[in-house]
């Protein structure tokens, strides 16, 4: 078997203080992987049986931690807006612009946003992806009802001949 790489007394400190510090169960166990190592000369085996890891996933730790430093120990951020066409800036400018014009009577569609947006910032977009984007930005679909659905007409007519008759 290969020996263990050496681990710096300044890591082994750093590394033992970020244990206190971890702020998830993940993170934790990743930092508590080189801390066994560091602290009891454990293998990977030996680590792999104590965290509940496979062998492979913490020599992986490890090896990430010697490429990288402490810094590999702490949690990765994920996600981000890989496939994005206009950052959210634009977006928020857009919406904003046409926010105010609906605010100030003005009645707007979703072809009509939709068109406005290609047009000025010059990306066409899907209409589940501009969908999308007006969600994004908390716009909501308000529309009018052009007649209420329990309305009942002959009940108006009704009530119409029964005022005309309080009337005279």
């Amino acid at each position: 078997m290969r020996p263990q790489r050496a681990v710096s007394p300044e890591d082994g400190i750093k590394i033992s203080s970020m244990l206190s510090e971890a702020k998830s169960k993940d993170e934790f166990r990743r930092i508590q992987v080189m801390y066994l190592r560091v602290k009891f000369g454990m293998s990977a085996v030996e680590v792999a049986a104590a965290t509940n890891y496979s062998v492979s996933h913490v020599t992986q730790i490890q090896c990430r931690y010697f490429r990288r430093g402490l810094q590999a120990l702490k949690p990765e951020k994920k996600g981000g807006r890989y496939r994005c066409r206009v950052s959210l800036e634009e977006e928020r400018a857009f919406i904003e612009r046409h926010r105010r014009e609906a605010e100030a009577g003005g009645i707007l569609t979703v072809g009509e946003l939709r068109q406005a947006f290609e047009e000025e910032l010059g990306v066409s977009l899907s209409s589940s992806a501009f969908y999308a984007l007006l969600v994004r930005h908390n716009w909501r679909k308000v529309a009018p009802r052009k007649k209420h659905p329990q309305q009942d007409a002959e009940a108006m007519e009704a009530f119409k001949k029964t005022l005309v008759k309080r009337l005279r």
